[in-house]
């Protein structure tokens, strides 16, 4: 039985996020609390992962988070780069989910002459196996232009054995030679994965697939399921303006398509948020709903507008939803 990292709860929703500066060029994680899930406030006025939290591992770039609330308390994983442009998984802990206690070293980091492209593993997602007491986490690894997803295991979360390192690999013509940003959701016994293929640069769009094991994968369906098909400016432009109205389709507003699912299922239904291109072509985050995780309708666009600004003017992506 795996322990989801959204529980089901009355109070409120903790959003990690992360926040990109475009006039500094740096990117770092930060932390927004709602009562509803359309108002939001920042507990801290930047980031709650400053760049070096675990020291050269992450000197350049902190994104990517993922966090389960535990018995001993909140634990993190996320993405750091360095100066030679490889990416790791980093781990932190905290008594209250928004100060945290940083390790020495990466938990997950390539050989330190490696050398490429974003080399590296980035986009951590992380269970917890009741039955087994241990961690799972699924991730994706990018070497040589190329990416795919690699399953671990643990029994502490931070000793990882790689138990897959092709778990799921691109192989449908939507998703290119790229797969990224796997978001796993558990029910029972059963695995559902939402995760972002890209064709081109322009082209994002997310995926489903099921599993028993966290190894074998079957997409189902044998498609994406978001965006249904791609945007001309035209019809982005009357999209944004009925969204300003509060007006959505289910295809999204994003000009390039949408990217990194974090889903939960809440109420009989699922909900996703995901980033794509928001007002004045800057990445937002939007909020989705499903009745069965395949067929998605927008709700909410641009959802931490108010309190952009700073360390998150530009950029406001890679979703995480823990409810406390």
């Amino acid at each position: 039985m795996y322990v989801e990292e959204c529980g089901k709860s009355m109070h409120e929703y903790r959003l990690y996020y992360a926040g990109f500066d475009k006039t500094t060029g740096v990117e770092q994680i930060g932390l927004a609390i709602s009562d509803d899930l359309i108002r939001w406030r920042r507990p801290l006025p930047g980031p709650i992962v400053s760049l070096a939290s675990t020291g050269y591992a992450d000197a350049v770039q902190t994104s990517n988070p993922c966090v389960l609330k535990r018995p001993e308390g909140y634990r993190m994983w996320y993405q750091g780069r360095n100066t030679e442009g490889q990416i790791s998984i980093c781990h932190a802990v905290s008594d209250d989910g928004i100060s945290w206690v940083f390790g020495d070293a990466p938990v997950l980091a390539v050989a330190p002459e490696a050398r490429g492209n974003r080399v590296g593993y980035h986009h951590p997602h992380v269970l917890f196996d009741t039955d087994r007491a241990t961690y799972c986490l699924w991730c994706t690894r990018y070497e040589n232009d190329s990416s795919h997803f690699l399953y671990a295991e643990s029994a502490d979360g931070i000793r990882w054995s790689v138990k897959a390192e092709k778990a799921l690999a691109p192989e449908k013509e939507w998703e290119g030679k790229q797969i990224f940003y796997p978001c796993v959701l558990a029910d029972g016994d059963s695995l559902t994965a939402w995760y972002s293929g890209i064709r081109s640069k322009k082209e994002w769009q997310i995926g489903r697939a099921l599993s028993r094991d966290g190894i074998e994968w079957i997409r189902e369906p044998d498609r994406a399921v978001l965006p249904e098909r791609l945007q001309s400016k035209p019809e982005r432009f009357i999209h944004e303006q009925l969204a300003r109205l509060g007006i959505y389709t289910r295809r999204g507003l994003s000009a390039f398509g949408t990217a990194s699912p974090n889903v939960w299922k809440e109420g009989g239904r699922y909900h996703m948020l995901a980033h794509d291109v928001g007002p004045q072509s800057k990445l937002s985050i939007g909020h989705y709903v499903s009745q069965d995780g395949i067929i998605w309708q927008q709700i909410g666009w641009d959802i931490l507008a108010e309190g952009r600004g700073g360390w998150d003017s530009f950029f406001q992506g890679d979703p995480f939803l823990l409810i406390v």
